[in-house]
Protein backbone atom coordinates (compact mmCIF):
# COMPACT_ATOMS: atom_id res chain seq x y z
CA UNK A 1 0.00 0.00 0.00
CA UNK A 2 2.62 2.50 -0.79
CA UNK A 3 4.32 3.98 -3.88
CA UNK A 4 7.65 4.11 -5.22
CA UNK A 5 8.32 4.84 -8.74
CA UNK A 6 10.77 3.34 -10.62
CA UNK A 7 13.02 1.05 -8.47
CA UNK A 8 12.63 0.29 -4.86
CA UNK A 9 14.59 -0.89 -2.03
CA UNK A 10 12.70 -2.98 0.82
CA UNK A 11 15.17 -4.47 4.06
CA UNK A 12 14.72 -7.23 6.27
CA UNK A 13 15.95 -8.99 8.98
CA UNK A 14 17.25 -12.25 8.11
CA UNK A 15 19.58 -14.49 10.74
CA UNK A 16 22.35 -17.09 9.84
CA UNK A 17 22.38 -20.23 11.08
CA UNK A 18 25.22 -20.47 13.67
CA UNK A 19 26.19 -23.29 12.10
CA UNK A 20 27.21 -22.34 8.54
CA UNK A 21 30.41 -22.55 7.91
CA UNK A 22 32.67 -19.65 6.82
CA UNK A 23 33.43 -19.31 3.14
CA UNK A 24 30.24 -21.10 2.59
CA UNK A 25 26.97 -19.41 1.27
CA UNK A 26 23.62 -19.39 1.90
CA UNK A 27 20.47 -19.46 -0.02
CA UNK A 28 17.94 -17.03 0.35
CA UNK A 29 14.16 -16.36 -1.28
CA UNK A 30 11.42 -14.09 -0.92
CA UNK A 31 8.10 -14.30 -2.27
CA UNK A 32 6.95 -10.24 -3.59
CA UNK A 33 2.90 -9.33 -3.90
CA UNK A 34 3.20 -5.37 -5.51
CA UNK A 35 0.78 -3.50 -7.54
CA UNK A 36 1.39 -1.40 -10.39
CA UNK A 37 -0.42 1.55 -10.85
CA UNK A 38 -1.03 4.39 -13.14
CA UNK A 39 -3.66 7.37 -12.26
CA UNK A 40 -5.98 5.36 -13.11
CA UNK A 41 -5.62 1.07 -12.81
CA UNK A 42 -3.51 -0.74 -10.56
CA UNK A 43 -2.23 -4.19 -12.21
CA UNK A 44 -1.57 -6.68 -9.25
CA UNK A 45 2.42 -8.48 -9.72
CA UNK A 46 4.43 -11.28 -8.04
CA UNK A 47 7.61 -12.16 -7.57
CA UNK A 48 9.96 -15.11 -6.85
CA UNK A 49 13.42 -14.03 -5.79
CA UNK A 50 16.60 -16.07 -4.65
CA UNK A 51 19.98 -15.53 -4.45
CA UNK A 52 23.15 -16.44 -2.43
CA UNK A 53 25.09 -14.68 0.07
CA UNK A 54 28.35 -16.05 1.71
CA UNK A 55 28.90 -16.32 5.03
CA UNK A 56 31.82 -14.54 6.65
CA UNK A 57 32.76 -13.92 10.28
CA UNK A 58 32.59 -10.32 10.05
CA UNK A 59 29.38 -7.72 7.91
CA UNK A 60 30.48 -6.56 5.29
CA UNK A 61 28.40 -3.37 4.43
CA UNK A 62 27.01 -3.63 0.78
CA UNK A 63 25.94 0.01 -0.33
CA UNK A 64 25.00 1.04 2.70
CA UNK A 65 24.81 5.07 1.67
CA UNK A 66 21.90 3.17 -0.72
CA UNK A 67 20.10 1.77 2.22
CA UNK A 68 20.72 4.60 4.03
CA UNK A 69 18.30 6.73 1.16
CA UNK A 70 16.17 4.55 1.34
CA UNK A 71 15.39 3.94 4.30
CA UNK A 72 14.54 7.92 4.81
CA UNK A 73 11.76 7.29 2.03
CA UNK A 74 10.10 4.16 4.30
CA UNK A 75 6.63 5.25 5.55
CA UNK A 76 6.62 5.22 9.60
CA UNK A 77 3.92 4.27 11.64
CA UNK A 78 1.97 7.08 12.88
CA UNK A 79 2.49 8.12 16.31
CA UNK A 80 -0.37 8.17 19.10
CA UNK A 81 0.89 11.48 20.28
CA UNK A 82 1.09 13.77 17.19
CA UNK A 83 -2.53 12.45 15.88
CA UNK A 84 -5.59 10.40 16.06
CA UNK A 85 -6.83 8.32 13.55
CA UNK A 86 -11.32 7.25 13.81
CA UNK A 87 -13.06 5.17 11.37
CA UNK A 88 -17.31 4.93 11.23
CA UNK A 89 -19.89 3.53 8.91
CA UNK A 90 -21.04 0.12 8.21
CA UNK A 91 -23.10 -2.04 6.30
CA UNK A 92 -27.21 -1.38 6.28
CA UNK A 93 -27.56 -4.84 7.15
CA UNK A 94 -24.96 -7.59 7.94
CA UNK A 95 -26.27 -9.60 4.26
CA UNK A 96 -25.70 -6.09 2.67
CA UNK A 97 -22.86 -6.02 0.15
CA UNK A 98 -22.80 -2.22 -0.26
CA UNK A 99 -22.03 -0.04 2.65
CA UNK A 100 -19.91 3.20 3.61
CA UNK A 101 -17.04 3.76 5.80
CA UNK A 102 -15.39 7.64 6.59
CA UNK A 103 -11.47 7.84 7.72
CA UNK A 104 -10.91 10.91 9.93
CA UNK A 105 -7.29 11.95 10.26
CA UNK A 106 -6.34 14.36 12.96
CA UNK A 107 -3.17 15.89 14.10
CA UNK A 108 -1.97 17.43 17.11
CA UNK A 109 0.22 20.57 15.74
CA UNK A 110 -2.14 21.23 12.10
CA UNK A 111 -2.12 18.44 9.44
CA UNK A 112 1.24 18.06 7.75
CA UNK A 113 0.49 18.93 4.62
CA UNK A 114 -2.65 20.50 2.27
CA UNK A 115 -2.27 17.69 -0.30
CA UNK A 116 -1.88 14.18 0.42
CA UNK A 117 -1.73 10.94 -1.41
CA UNK A 118 -3.99 8.13 -0.33
CA UNK A 119 -3.32 4.30 -0.26
CA UNK A 120 -5.87 2.06 1.62
CA UNK A 121 -4.37 -1.59 1.25
CA UNK A 122 -6.77 -5.00 1.04
CA UNK A 123 -4.60 -7.72 1.15
CA UNK A 124 -7.22 -10.48 1.21
CA UNK A 125 -9.29 -8.55 -1.76
CA UNK A 126 -12.92 -9.60 0.61
CA UNK A 127 -13.72 -5.62 -0.04
CA UNK A 128 -13.36 -3.29 -3.09
CA UNK A 129 -12.52 0.52 -1.54
CA UNK A 130 -13.80 3.55 -4.20
CA UNK A 131 -13.17 7.31 -2.00
CA UNK A 132 -15.87 8.86 -2.70
CA UNK A 133 -15.24 12.48 -0.86
CA UNK A 134 -12.50 13.96 1.01
CA UNK A 135 -12.15 17.22 3.46
CA UNK A 136 -9.35 18.88 4.36
CA UNK A 137 -9.43 21.17 7.86
CA UNK A 138 -7.02 22.34 9.59
CA UNK A 139 -5.94 20.16 11.92
CA UNK A 140 -7.16 17.11 9.91
CA UNK A 141 -8.23 15.01 7.09
CA UNK A 142 -11.40 13.05 6.69
CA UNK A 143 -12.29 10.60 4.05
CA UNK A 144 -15.04 8.63 2.68
CA UNK A 145 -15.02 5.42 1.27
CA UNK A 146 -18.13 3.30 -0.46
CA UNK A 147 -17.38 -0.26 0.28
CA UNK A 148 -18.57 -3.22 -1.22
CA UNK A 149 -17.94 -7.04 0.04
CA UNK A 150 -16.77 -9.72 -2.35
CA UNK A 151 -19.82 -12.37 -1.71
CA UNK A 152 -17.63 -15.16 -2.81
CA UNK A 153 -15.56 -14.44 -0.21
CA UNK A 154 -15.76 -16.38 3.35
CA UNK A 155 -13.52 -14.49 5.45
CA UNK A 156 -13.74 -10.54 5.84
CA UNK A 157 -11.21 -8.56 6.30
CA UNK A 158 -10.88 -7.07 10.11
CA UNK A 159 -8.34 -4.05 9.61
CA UNK A 160 -7.73 -1.43 6.84
CA UNK A 161 -3.84 -0.83 6.70
CA UNK A 162 -3.87 3.30 5.21
CA UNK A 163 -0.82 5.16 3.71
CA UNK A 164 -0.75 8.74 3.65
CA UNK A 165 1.76 10.35 2.05
CA UNK A 166 2.05 14.32 1.67
CA UNK A 167 2.69 15.88 -0.95
CA UNK A 168 3.59 19.36 0.25
CA UNK A 169 5.21 20.34 3.51
CA UNK A 170 7.70 19.49 5.64
CA UNK A 171 7.20 16.15 5.41
CA UNK A 172 6.43 15.67 1.69
CA UNK A 173 7.14 12.44 0.66
CA UNK A 174 7.19 10.44 3.70
CA UNK A 175 4.25 8.59 4.23
CA UNK A 176 2.29 7.68 7.47
CA UNK A 177 1.31 4.69 8.00
CA UNK A 178 -1.78 3.61 10.22
CA UNK A 179 -5.08 0.75 10.84
CA UNK A 180 -8.43 1.63 10.83
CA UNK A 181 -10.93 -1.26 12.16
CA UNK A 182 -13.67 -1.96 9.20
CA UNK A 183 -17.33 -2.10 9.60
CA UNK A 184 -19.14 -5.61 9.99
Amino acid sequence: GYGYEGEALFRTKFLVPEDAPLGSSIKLSAKATYLMCSAKLCVPGRKLMSFELPVSAQTVPADSGEFERWTERFPTEMNSNEKSVSSSGGFSSPDANKGSLMVSFSWVEGRPSDRFQIFAAVPDRTILLKEVSRLVSEKGLEVEYEITRNPSTKRQTQELEIVLVPLDGPKQGRGFVTSVPLPS
